[in-house]
């Protein structure tokens, strides 16, 4: 199963008076308690048992096809600690201060889980604030609802998820929706849980060692709603919805931005419906992305084994002009993906 080959190439060039420090210090002190007083009982992590020893979604992501489905695979454990990381821009787990100590992997196997753990890194580029990384995951224990083991069919390759793409879905409780639930899928074998505040509320709050909250956005004429994850340095992730406004790209990651206001995106930095048409192909996979520093990403695709496949990742920059427009291309990195088709006996095509 284990059915990427890849080939990369990149081409980058790439005296204040003593007394008065105490008075500041000590009217700062004054402050800062007076501030954190309200919040002194707040649990650093929220255990929500509900979902506490079951995954509760029932399908797959909707363009990568993964279904952790084990609540062995959550991204943080529930004291809080970091299981799985990521490339992307945010903080995951709810106590930075937890560390279970030494390695859960014994080479590249996840003792916590019994898998084979990969995680490559394709391209990474400098830019301001954070790199668009390119990366892939891989997780043959992936299950389905009923328990039996599951193969991904994703557009990266079966069982493996390409990183800059994670995935929402939305689990609906229809007899009491306090608890519903969103899930953020960020790899192959890894996942956060998000609870609903309220029955009515907005806002769904990270739960089971998951940190920062989910903002829900309604959708508003021909533009679809919105989840925008806020993690506690103030950086975010926004997803499209899953109103009829979405078309095929329901949960698909299309910006994500740090606190200083740097930005990468799909399609557009601020219409999502625009992001839809220009950053997405018809059947939701990515089609152009930019980075923080502006160069573009252009994923090609090819269908395999009768599926779409992420056959190239182009990173291009420019001289001048807008990219709708623009003069000197240049290419400064490039991944070509191959795949196993069935005539090929190496296990299943993908």
């Amino acid at each position: 199963m284990l059915s990427n080959r890849v080939s990369v190439k990149s081409s980058l060039s790439g005296q204040f008076i003593l007394a008065g420090v105490f008075g500041v210090l000590a009217v700062l002190a004054v402050v800062f308690f007076s501030w954190r007083r309200p919040f002194a009982n707040d649990p650093v992590i929220e255990i929500w048992s509900d979902s506490l020893t079951s995954y509760k979604y029932t399908g797959a992501t909707s363009v990568q096809d993964a279904r952790p489905g084990l609540v062995r695979f959550r991204g943080a454990r529930i004291d809080g600690s970091l299981r799985a990381g990521s490339h992307l821009p945010v903080l995951m787990a709810a106590n930075p201060y937890e560390s279970a100590g030494g390695s859960s992997r014994m080479g590249s196997i996840e003792l916590s889980t019994g898998t084979l753990t990969m995680d490559d890194v394709d391209i990474a580029l400098p830019a301001p604030g954070f790199g668009y990384i390119i990366s892939r995951s891989y997780n043959h224990g992936q299950v389905d609802s009923g328990g039996s083991s599951r193969v991904s069919d994703s557009v990266q390759g079966r069982n493996w998820f390409q990183g800059c793409a994670p995935e929402i879905i939305r689990y609906n409780n229809s007899g009491d929706h306090s608890k519903d639930q969103i899930v953020l899928v960020y790899g192959a074998d890894r996942y956060l849980e998000f609870r609903r505040y309220s029955s009515t509320s907005a806002a769904y709050i990270g739960c089971n060692g998951s940190c920062g909250s989910m903002q829900f956005t309604a959708a508003a004429g021909g533009e679809p709603e919105t989840y925008t994850y806020y993690d506690p340095s103030g950086h975010k992730l926004t997803f499209i919805g899953f109103d009829g406004n979405a078309s095929n790209c329901s949960g698909q990651l299309w910006l994500q931005e740090d606190s200083a206001g740097n930005k990468a995106y799909v399609g557009d930095p601020t219409t999502a419906s625009t992001a839809i048409s220009n950053g997405f192909t018809a059947t939701g996979e990515l089609y152009k992305a930019y980075d923080t520093a502006s160069r573009r990403y252009t994923f090609a695709t090819s269908t395999i084994g009768g599926r779409k496949r992420y056959t190239q990742i182009l990173v291009q920059t420019k001289a001048s002009g807008s990219w709708s427009s623009p003069s000197g291309v240049v290419e400064v990195a490039r991944v070509d993906y191959d795949y196993y088709p069935a005539a090929d006996s190496n296990g299943a095509e993908g």
